[in-house]
């Protein structure tokens, strides 16, 4: 997706993103640059909720909030959605919005759950957890090593995860968590990225999923493979 690569909010730590539809880079550094300006002004609160700078509807969320949604700030106009984020980690698919993955009574904790297309496995990201984490359960490909559960018994993997550094692991779980409350996960489609906390999920193919955290580790999943990264 196009990166505007030399607006001035594009530090190596921050990267512009026209992450949906089509715009003109020079417009929007311009458009970012106004929307600066009257988000500071304080006089459309702590997030910055400016409903019209050039067409565009923009917010900031707050820091913890930020951290939650994956982005600094978020534009609107139409059918094209500007996006001001960390460059860690990478978000190779189209970014969703958070809040449509975090089901109501995961409001206050923050955390994100989504189901594969092929409905196979589903996913979710913890960042409430000690240490924060992203988590995939489903059907396990055959061979992997044992691994141990809560109270260090053997058995065989359930699910896979990544903590906010390191690599991947395998894991024993008790149970999935899906449906929570008997209310099944919104879909992440294939070649949508889930970016929260620190981490960012890929859909690759329907069954398949690619999960990683700022420091590059993480794990690729599919019910025939599971890799650690």
């Amino acid at each position: 997706m196009p990166v505007c690569s030399d607006d001035p909010r594009a530090d190596g730590a921050m990267e512009v993103v026209i992450n949906k539809g089509e715009a003109d880079c020079a417009e929007v550094t311009e458009m970012l640059d106004e929307y600066t300006e009257l988000a500071r002004s304080g006089q459309f609160g702590n997030a910055g909720i400016v409903p019209d700078v050039r067409g565009f509807s923009c917010a900031s969320p707050t820091a913890r909030s930020a951290n939650i949604a994956g982005l600094g700030t978020l534009c609107t106009r139409g059918d094209v959605e500007i996006i001001v984020r960390p460059t860690s980690p990478e978000i190779p698919g189209i970014q969703q919005e958070v809040n449509r993955f975090i089901p109501e009574g995961s409001i206050t904790n923050g955390r994100s759950f989504f189901a594969l297309p092929s409905g196979q496995a589903s996913c979710a990201i913890y960042p409430d957890h000690t240490p924060p984490n992203a988590e995939c359960y489903g059907p396990m490909p055959g061979g992997l090593p044992q691994v141990p559960d809560l109270i260090g018994n053997p058995g065989d993997p359930t699910s896979v995860q990544v903590d906010e550094t390191g690599t991947g692991q395998l894991t024993l779980s008790e149970a999935s968590p899906y449906p929570l409350d008997g209310v099944p996960f919104t879909t992440l489609e294939v070649g949508q990225t889930l970016a929260s906390a620190g981490f960012a999920c890929t859909v690759t193919a329907p069954d398949a999923v690619t999960c990683t955290n700022s420091d590059g580790g993480g794990f690729s999943y599919s019910p025939d493979e599971v890799t650690i990264n």
